[in-house]
């Protein structure tokens, strides 16, 4: 996998190129705001057996109410306060 960077702007202009270029060449791309790496562009591919790892499925009856209260929360915590698990 190569790396390349670039702009926030050049992000923004060519967002539907970038993620499919990434994807056909194995392209990891860092955007850059003035200066500073502020998140990645990573492809996932398709023959990837693994893709699903971090997900869970839940039967019916093992939805809790602790379940729920602890999604709820996570849907109310600020995304800054993920970075710093």
């Amino acid at each position: 996998m190569t790396t390349q960077l670039i702009t926030l702007n050049e992000y923004r202009k060519n967002f539907s190129r970038i993620w499919k270029i990434s994807q056909e060449k194995n392209i990891r791309y860092i955007v850059m705001v003035h200066s500073r790496p502020v998140f990645e562009v990573n492809p996932i591919m398709s023959q990837d057996e693994n893709i699903n790892d971090g997900l869970y499925e839940l039967a019916e009856d093992e939805i809790t109410p602790e379940i729920i209260a602890s999604i709820e929360k996570a849907k109310k915590t600020p995304i800054s306060e993920f970075h710093n698990l």
